[in-house]
């Protein structure tokens, strides 16, 4: 199975009815200049982080994987590494974080 493409409208409709989590695949450098989408889940690494650490423990959950922009690979792989960890209802967000600035989407200060 391969993560299902969704825009930044479709996950401002999933994010409003709390149906998804937004899952970020950057790196905190790139998170410190440009922020992440409220409430997303922060990886430590697209490849090489930890599912079962790291993602919600229900299997079903619908995540959003993102990362910079359409350029960037990292929200594919981290999606991928979730569908091999047995998740089922796995998105990519293309447009990633530049896409999300543009379409005018508030952001948030990571956390970390």
């Amino acid at each position: 199975a391969s993560p299902k493409p969704v825009t930044v409208a479709e996950v401002v409709q999933l994010q409003k009815s709390q149906a998804a989590k937004p899952v970020d695949a950057n790196s905190a450098e790139f998170r410190a200049k440009n922020g992440v989408i409220p409430g997303a889940v922060l990886l430590t690494s697209s490849g090489m982080y930890d599912p079962t650490k790291e993602l919600p423990a229900a299997k079903d959950s619908k995540l959003i994987f993102y990362c910079a922009s359409e350029k960037c690979g990292s929200s594919s792989k981290a999606a991928e590494k979730a569908i091999q960890a047995g998740y089922t209802n796995v998105m990519v967000m293309p447009e990633g974080m530049s896409g999300w600035k543009k379409a005018g989407q508030k952001t948030a200060k990571p956390n970390s």
